[in-house]
């Protein structure tokens, strides 16, 4: 009897360890491809239609700059922009990779393909959408008793689901820039992913998903815990990370310990200012306003517009009662000539049913008898013609955190709309200026006053707030991104140069005086930063981390540094494509091959020395005696001579 037992357990123990092992097996064989820096991505002439030819907005007109003798473009930049949610409604992801393709890069658009996508995102061939497999219809209850069992369900279908889009669907790119929330599972997946792929991970940073999921369940539940230990852990393993609010970007810092730099929201050029005449136009030519038009046009009617996605995160109750107040107001005051609103609600969501069926009861009590409310779900370009047309947008984002802000108001100022917005959150001044190009308000009570004092009072007032929202408009999406962009370019090489010049030591030797030394250098050789950082908050940020930079796109700007310095490596010839496959070799250390930033200095300076020598024989270079060699230390392309000459400037303007 005893032993039949073993054999058995001995059988399946057999069994189980060669189900194991095939298991093993089947995935080590079926991991998705790595990432091969001399292998990008190529762009040809056959990748473009008669039609794209003649559209600014395919990427041609890039490809036809750019491209080399054999009428081909390397796309030495890849990026998998990833939003686990509708790409339609995420407005800032389009428009990251617009921008990334605009600058010749490659882009994989991964998400949910459930909305219109943005005109130029489907114009660019640039850009490949890769749509997620949606989520089964049971999986998207929102029931509150059966959320813990369904989440996890959800949760592993979305994994399985983003792990095939990233990981078979896609090319390996050199980059991934992932949106949060949704942090579970993406944070996992995207990290799973990297590791394999050779991809580097930037976290763009739009709320915190733990502050969502204490929305439907509580702060102290311990599933929102979990999911703040989570987003931590995961944030601390990306390469970089953006912030939508200076806020966020110190919360990030505090309770994350992750470094990020600060991306405002913008809107694109598709939100503009209309003209009398356009604006007239378009309300008789909408269905929703085409019956109101007359009265709109008159100043009779007033014309409110509000964007939602009628989640727990935005109480529409506080537009309702408003409404229903104002609306009161006209009746019980004649005296007042209050005008009669069109209030126009866009956007999707999973609490939109529950507030129809509010306003549908309103209306049957007569509680809204000066008050038309209708609902829309718009294309871009009638969204921001409606932006253009109304007198008044109304924001009711309440901010999780604190520190997100709405998109939604960021387009109403590009159509240089003014705001009434839920103002009680940190991050509210970081985008409306209070009087200014809008204002802000606490309670249902606070908005009637506000929409009564605007529209019965002093008409002057509203003027002054379309005038300041005219201002802000003026700044757009490019104007942030770009600045940004070439911001953390020249801080890396600058950064690069001082080392260079500055030949400071490894880290864990260099003195807190050097490394201010080493700050002051690089922003004195940046010239200026953006005009929006501010200089003593860039000093906090570099000085701790200034000496950590290792990052893959310093060496490409040092290869583009390298090839107007030196004779014989512009960029088509073969050196130049030698210097960028050196590039890609020097930053390869820092993936993740060393474990500490004191490794990681020391494997740099190994592979510089290496670089420098074959740059040496490959490249013809101008000799000028000793102060010619290599300089030490970051950018082991920079001659002595030329480090000595950029900092004797530096000095002069740190006083050093």
């Amino acid at each position: 009897m005893a032993y039949s037992t073993l054999l058995l357990l001995w059988q399946l123990s057999l069994a189980f360890a060669v189900s194991v092992t095939i298991c093993f097996l089947a995935f080590l064989f079926t991991l998705p491809s790595a990432y091969n820096p001399y292998h990008p991505d190529l762009i040809d002439e056959d990748d473009f239609t008669a039609e794209d030819k003649k559209k600014t907005e395919s990427g041609y007109g890039y490809f036809s700059k750019h491209r080399t003798t054999n009428q081909t473009l390397k796309t030495e930049t890849s990026v998998q922009v990833v939003v686990l949610g509708d790409i339609g409604r995420s407005p800032r992801m389009q428009y990251h990779a617009l921008s990334i393709a605009q600058h010749g890069g490659r882009v994989y658009l991964v998400g949910y393909q459930e909305s219109d996508v943005h005109p130029g995102v489907l114009a660019n061939r640039l850009i490949s959408i890769v749509p997620i497999r949606p989520l089964p219809t049971w999986l998207g209850t929102s029931s509150k008793p059966l959320f813990p069992i369904i989440a996890p369900l959800k949760a592993l279908w979305q994994a399985w689901a983003l792990y095939q889009a990233l990981g078979y669907r896609t090319r390996p790119t050199k980059w991934m820039l992932v949106q949060n929330p949704p942090a579970i599972p993406t944070l996992l997946v995207a990290h799973f992913i990297c590791f394999f792929r050779n991809t580097s991970l930037i976290i763009d940073w739009h709320n915190f998903g733990s502050s969502l999921l204490a929305l439907r369940l509580s702060p102290t539940h311990p599933l929102v815990r979990l999911s703040f230990h989570y987003e931590s852990f995961f944030a601390k393993g990306a390469t970089a990370h953006f912030a939508v609010t200076a806020a966020m970007a110190r919360v990030l810092k505090k309770d994350y310990n992750a470094q990020a730099v600060t991306l405002h929201d913008r809107p694109s050029a598709d939100f503009q200012p209309l003209t009398a005449e356009r604006r007239k136009q378009f309300l008789r030519h909408l269905p929703e306003t085409k019956e109101y038009a007359q009265d709109l046009e008159t100043g009779a009617w007033k014309l409110i517009v509000s964007s939602t996605s009628w989640t727990a995160d935005e109480d529409f109750s506080l537009l309702l009662d408003a409404l229903v107040s104002y609306s009161s107001t006209c009746n019980s005051n004649p005296s007042k000539r209050l005008p009669k609103i069109l209030a126009i609600i866009t956007g999707k969501g999973p609490l939109k049913e529950h507030y129809l069926f509010r306003i549908r009861a309103l209306n049957q009590e007569k509680k809204l008898m000066n008050v038309v409310i209708l609902t829309a779900w718009l294309s871009t370009a009638d969204y921001a013609s409606l932006l253009g047309s109304a007198d008044l947008g109304i924001s009711l984002h309440t901010s999780s955190s604190g520190v997100d802000l709405p998109m939604k108001v960021v387009d109403m100022f590009g159509t240089g709309l003014p705001v009434l917005g839920w103002s009680k959150f940190e991050a509210w001044p970081e985008l409306v200026k209070e009087g200014v190009n809008g204002q802000g308000f606490g309670s249902a009570e606070e908005l009637k006053d506000l929409l009564i004092e605007l529209f019965g009072g002093d008409r002057d007032r509203l003027a002054k707030l379309r005038n300041g929202a005219m201002e802000e408009c003026e700044r757009r999406w490019d104007d942030e991104w770009l600045p940004i962009m070439h911001f953390t370019k020249s801080l890396l090489l600058a950064l690069a140069a001082a080392g260079a010049a500055l030949a400071l030591p490894a880290p864990r030797d260099a003195s807190p005086a050097q490394v201010q030394t080493l700050v002051d250098a690089t922003i004195a050789a940046m010239g200026a930063s953006p005009s929006q950082v501010n200089q003593d908050e860039l000093r906090a940020e570099i000085a701790p981390s200034a000496l950590k930079l290792t990052s893959a796109t310093s060496y490409h700007v040092e290869a583009l540094v390298v090839a107007k310095t030196q004779p014989g490596v512009e960029p088509g010839t073969t050196a130049f494509d030698d210097l960028l496959e050196i590039a890609d070799q020097r930053a390869a250390p820092s993936k993740r091959d060393v474990e500490s930033v004191e490794d990681a200095w020391e494997a740099q300076r190994e592979h510089e020395a290496k670089a420098a020598k074959h740059v040496e024989a490959r490249a013809p270079r101008d000799h000028h005696g000793d102060d010619d060699e290599a300089a030490p230390g970051i950018l082991g392309f920079m001659t002595k001579g030329q480090a000595k000459h950029l900092m004797e400037q530096q000095k002069k303007k740190v006083g050093a």
